[in-house]
């Protein structure tokens, strides 16, 4: 019964210590120590000889046992206190990933707790019910340690790959940290000399869509579209853009000045040979009026080809291919024009732009120019012989390519261009 008596008073002091409550000196506690396992142990000293001896013993065996196990409860729950402490350190630099502060701080604290474990151990053998209660909370600690540990690791070593960092399994944290602060500062300094090198020019027209050439090169790309590190200086800008009245290509040039750090948005309007600089005070931002682009960019799925310039989604919607002709099934070549679209498209997912201003035709087919990587299937079919340019009054598209395909093709006598191939009856 004492030793039951003094587990439930250390654990009570315990309790006293973690609420910064025991501002009483250890004779205070060790006078109420010995009351109250008077109290509970021996109601009243005996009067008979034998059992004063044995009231006696057992006393001061109490108080013997005492002076082991107080000291040891205190100084085990010490320690538990301090890992608790140093471990509510570790997750607050943890959540806030400063990781230059958190894997020093994380590597000392897992070996405080290896040096605390070591001394619990040692005071549970005095105390076996405070020290192993401490014991099981360090443990617990030790594993949260490591597993918070392996987390920031995995963590560095994410950044340190995107940032071309090159790593082994034996990499120092503190190692790769340092590397990861370099790496940051020379980007951080790249930035600063971009910054006074390069500039960033927005190219727009009127109409837009058109082809952009920038300093004599064919980019590709049509308006609007932003064209960063650009070196300061001049640039030689041209947007060309076919004219459906006229049947011939427009094409306007202007000079723009880049300044470094800066970005200038320009606008060329490509009929009236005139410049607009929509970054300059009092002129009107073309973006600011909502204008309807001339086509609408989406992918869709290729289920079945209905002919050589038809097919249909696995929507169920039908896509006619602008840019071209194939014969109507029946027709020389019709097989042979359905079957290398076939290979092109279907069950192939590829991207289309829909004209905004006729999106339809008369047989409520979608109209659409259909590419699949990049490769326009339309201008393909055409140069193979396979189905002739058609180039509607209303295009917006420029009809250089498919234009340029059926003249190579003639040249090559390929297909419905072949002497041999039967009279095709092209439907109105």
């Amino acid at each position: 019964m004492a030793y039951f008596s003094i587990t439930g008073l250390d654990n009570n002091i315990a309790l006293q210590l973690q609420n910064k409550q025991l501002h009483t000196d250890v004779m205070t506690h060790g006078s109420g120590l010995l009351d109250a396992w008077t109290s509970l142990s021996f109601r009243k000293e005996p009067d008979d000889i034998v059992g004063k001896i044995v009231w006696w013993a057992g006393l001061f065996s109490q108080l013997i046992i005492s002076s082991f196990t107080f000291p040891a409860a205190i100084a085990a729950f010490l320690m538990e206190e301090s890992a608790q402490s140093q471990g509510m350190g570790a997750y607050l630099l943890y959540i806030s990933k400063d990781w230059g502060t958190y894997i020093p701080y994380i590597k000392r604290y897992m070996t405080s707790l290896e040096t605390f474990i070591s001394i619990v151990k040692g005071l549970a053998a005095v105390n076996p019910t405070a020290g192993g209660a401490c014991l099981i909370y360090l443990d617990s600690a030790r594993v949260s340690a490591s597993g918070m540990f392996q987390a920031a690791l995995i963590q560095l070593q994410r950044e340190a790959k995107s940032l071309g960092i090159t790593m082994t399994e034996d990499s120092d944290p503190i190692d790769i940290i340092a590397q990861i602060e370099i790496a940051h500062a020379e980007k951080a300094a790249q930035a600063i000399q971009d910054a006074q090198t390069y500039g960033t020019l927005r190219i727009a027209s009127t109409p837009s869509n058109a082809l952009i050439y920038l300093d004599g090169t064919a980019t590709g790309l049509e308006t609007p579209e932003t064209f960063k590190k650009l070196v300061e200086g001049p640039h030689e800008v041209s947007v060309a853009k076919y004219n459906t009245k006229t049947g011939k290509t427009d094409v306007f040039s202007a000079t723009i000045q880049v300044k470094a750090g800066q970005k200038r948005e320009v606008t060329l309007h490509i009929t009236t040979g005139v410049v607009d600089d929509i970054t300059n005070p009092g002129d009107v931002d073309e973006e600011e009026t909502p204008q309807l682009p001339d086509f609408i960019k989406t992918t869709v799925t290729c289920a079945k080809m209905i002919d050589g310039d038809t097919f249909e989604t696995t929507t169920g919607e039908r896509i006619r291919i602008l840019g071209m002709d194939a014969p109507e099934t029946g027709q020389p070549i019709a097989d042979q024009a359905k079957t290398f679209m076939e290979g092109k498209l279907v069950d192939h997912k590829v991207d289309i732009k829909i004209q905004t201003h006729v999106p339809i035709d008369a047989y409520g087919r979608t109209l659409a120019i259909v590419t699949y990587r990049d490769e326009n299937v339309a201008v393909s079919s055409i140069a193979n012989g396979l189905a002739k340019a058609f180039i509607g009054n209303d295009a917006r598209y420029d009809p250089t390519r498919y234009l340029e395909a059926e003249k190579l093709a003639k040249e090559r006598k390929l297909g419905i261009w072949d002497p041999a191939t039967p009279p095709i009856v092209w439907r109105p």
